[in-house]
């Protein structure tokens, strides 16, 4: 199984989210707050800032692991200035995931509700995409550490089905 993580390269605020999931999937040596790290689960973990440069369409991307999770941090920076070579790669990457019969999983977190919305007007292709709120995680201290179980989470979903 392989985690892909797409975040805006300058936003600060999805930062901690992903530092969370990295943790939750890569383990640390130190112990603290919410989530206490643990080992390195040993799965390819990569993290986008910008389009995949990839001679692989994203359903060959997806398909080389037999499971992928793709975690999106969306916020007002990722939507306007991701530019339409990742936008175009991100909806390729639903729709394959869509059609994988529960391989691949994608989870959106939306930091914003606007943003989402405008999401699905720019792109209805997410029309059909259970949006996560960022403010439905709890209160701002834990989210971080909700998502990263989450997404973790998702990871026993898509392996179930090798391992029921």
């Amino acid at each position: 199984m392989q985690v892909l993580i797409f975040r805006n390269r300058d936003d600060r605020d999805t930062l901690d989210y992903e530092n969370a999931i990295v943790r939750a999937f890569e383990g640390g040596i130190e112990t603290g707050g919410y989530l206490a790290d643990g080992e390195d689960l040993g799965l390819p973990l990569r993290i986008f800032r910008e389009a995949p440069r990839l001679e692989k369409t994203a359903a060959h991307f997806l398909d080389d692991f037999s499971h992928s999770i793709t975690a999106v941090l969306l916020d007002w920076a990722l939507l306007q200035q991701g530019g339409e070579q990742l936008w175009q790669w991100l909806v390729a990457c639903w729709e394959h995931t869509r059609q994988s019969s529960g391989r691949h999983s994608m989870l959106i977190v939306a930091m914003d509700e606007r943003v989402a919305e405008q999401l699905i007007a720019q792109r209805p292709a997410f029309g059909n995409h259970q949006i996560l709120q960022v403010n439905s995680l709890g209160e701002k201290a834990i989210r971080a550490a909700v998502l990263a179980l989450r997404v973790l989470h998702e990871g026993r979903l898509v392996l179930q089905e090798l391992f029921p």
